[in-house]
């Protein structure tokens, strides 16, 4: 579709609108709540709702046809401030950016569809490739007084934190973007059952796994590392073998509010499988005639989503003033007994948090989460038994023990897996000035790899930082100041000097460090 057939559309849907809705006054004015998070909004797909309100959004006493129109538009510049990483690549490419959602609704029944149309800035000047059209969420529902049924593209807001959430494992994401990773609706079935004020039991059912979007392009990482082997990525079938399950259970009591859930799931990251050949390497050295000298080399690597267990609890409650909340998810992959090196081993996540508002009228915010993920049995040997990461001359000759090594290299690195036990905090502040005319507002977080092997490097920790200060000189619209920085440290083995560390979670997205300026209205009809 066209930008002139998409005006066409947009201007018929206003028209019916029109012809169906009586007070004017009213239009529109609905679905999208008016925020302040400038990069999340609230979406009629969440199954963590109150009991007033039906999972869906649906309004259960309208009898007539409602039309809400509404989203955002903005345009944000971004200026990379790294010598070596001074280009404008993703996520820091200029651009001008719109988010646009349109609901009907007839009695217990409900379209929603949403868009995110951006014209992006890029290298070779090519006007029609300035335009990227990428659908969000789009589904119709049925709800009636203790059942709701969704069909379409959804978002699963899964879990009590707003920052990390272990449970919230139904999305595919978008890991471009380090401190702001982003879900992709999803193609699913929602059944959500609430029998009683106090219960609610979601089902999805997903029926196929769709990709993550990572910041590592795995291919070209071990085509450049193995130029002699054969890649191939292996992603699930197109079949009904390929279906993702998961429930959800809400529990709303006096006191607290608290849910378990479980996910049959596929791994978004590879798992190897690695094929060997012998490789005659005896033209290197001086060997008596007729003697034979070979390495076992990887001559092909497949890369296959194995299937995973999610296992889920979270809670939320207030102690006074304070509103307290916390989330696990324990995730089995397919090594059930720890007994193999060629698979990842599990994963236990956690976050735990506090936030509380104080000062004039209680207008400033604080919120301080404690966070953190642990593999046990994670392989924290590598350096100590390949020393230089390099097997030596007696282990290359012998197949089994290069097999090992080479699955020992590439099992946790595939996962982004580089320690036993990373954990840190999360700190977010913001304080409201002059009627929130100007907001100044931090977001940090620290990190502290631990349980990994000091043989090579002594690792100090990364540093997420997102200083900014909001500016509103009118209603709905937003000026932001602010930066994005991404420090990770580090120091190699026998040596004092402090160095940037690029190979760990947080340093991966150091060439993202930028100042930005970004400007955002808010609007509805």
């Amino acid at each position: 579709m066209n930008v002139k057939s998409l005006l066409i559309l947009f201007c018929l849907l206003i028209t019916v609108q029109l012809y169906c809705e009586q007070n004017y006054d009213d239009l529109f004015d609905e679905y999208f709540p008016e925020t302040e998070n400038n990069d999340e909004e609230t979406t009629g797909s969440s199954v963590d709702q109150t009991e007033e309100e039906s999972s869906d959004g649906v309004d259960k006493n309208t009898d007539i046809l409602k039309m809400e129109l509404s989203g955002t538009s903005g345009c944000n510049f971004h200026v990379p401030f790294l010598d070596e990483y001074d280009d404008f690549l993703m996520p820091n490419v200029p651009g001008f950016t719109n988010k646009a959602g349109y609901s009907f609704q007839y009695k217990d029944v409900k379209v929603f569809s949403e868009w995110q149309i951006d014209l992006l800035l890029n290298e070779e000047g090519i006007l029609n490739d300035f335009i990227n059209v990428s659908p969000l969420e789009n589904y119709v529902s049925w709800n009636s007084d203790i059942l709701t049924i969704v069909m379409g593209y959804q978002n699963y807001n899964w879990g009590t934190a707003d920052t990390i959430n272990p449970t919230d494992n139904c999305n595919p994401k978008d890991y471009t973007n380090g401190n702001n990773i982003k879900d992709i609706p999803v193609l699913s079935l929602r059944i959500s059952l609430f029998p009683f004020d106090w219960l609610q039991t979601n089902i999805v059912y997903i029926p196929y796994k769709q990709k993550d979007i990572f910041n590592t392009d795995f291919y070209s990482l071990l085509s450049n590392q193995f130029p002699t082997s054969t890649i191939d990525i292996n992603h699930p079938d197109f079949s009904i073998e390929s279906f993702i399950i998961g429930t959800k259970t809400n529990f709303y009591l006096k006191y607290l509010d608290f849910s378990f859930s479980y996910i049959y799931d596929i791994d978004p990251f590879y798992t190897p499988e690695i094929t060997l050949a012998a490789e005659d390497i005896s033209a290197m050295y001086s060997l008596p005639p007729g003697s034979v000298y070979s390495y076992a080399r990887v001559d092909s690597i497949d890369l296959a989503q194995e299937r995973i267990h999610r296992f889920g609890f979270d809670f939320r409650s207030a102690i006074e003033a304070v509103g307290v909340w916390g989330e696990i998810c324990y995730s089995l992959t397919t090594d059930y007994d720890l007994s193999t090196y060629k698979i990842r081993n599990h994963k236990l996540l956690w976050i735990a948090g506090l936030d509380f508002n104080y000062g004039p009228e209680d207008e400033f915010y604080l919120n301080f989460q404690y966070a953190g993920q642990y593999i046990p049995g994670f392989d924290d040997k590598f350096y100590t038994d390949y020393p230089g990461g390099m097997p030596d001359s007696d282990q290359m000759t012998d197949k089994s023990a290069m097999e090992e090594f080479y699955y020992r290299s590439l099992a946790n690195a595939l996962g982004n897996e580089t320690e036993g036990l990373l954990h840190g905090f999360i700190l977010k502040a913001d304080w409201p000035l002059f009627n929130s005319f100007v907001t100044p507002s931090i977001a940090i977080a620290y990190f502290l790899p631990q349980l990994y092997d000091t043989k090579k490097e002594t690792r100090l920790g990364g540093v997420i930082a997102n200083p900014e200060i909001d500016v509103m000189p009118v209603d709905s619209f937003h000026l932001l100041f602010g930066a994005d920085l991404f420090y990770s440290w580090y120091k190699e083995k026998d040596s004092s000097d402090i160095e940037i560390y690029e190979n760990d979670r947080v340093g991966m997205y150091y060439k993202n460090n930028n100042f930005y300026i970004k400007a955002i209205f808010y609007w509805n009809y």
